[in-house]
């Protein structure tokens, strides 16, 4: 597959390897759901409270 040459720039400015880009992004969507999981359950709670 061929990169344009942002991408490969971008990527090669950073001088980070691929993996630990996946691997950040894995791990920030996931704490990402976990801050919207908190904050569901909380809000869910609270309504529960009001009752």
């Amino acid at each position: 597959m061929r990169r344009s040459t942002a991408v490969a720039q971008s990527l090669h400015i950073a001088q980070i390897p691929r993996g630990w880009i996946v691997l950040g992004s894995a791990l920030a969507s996931w704490m990402l759901l976990a801050a919207m999981w908190a904050a569901t359950s909380q809000l869910f709670s609270y309504v529960l409270a009001a009752i």
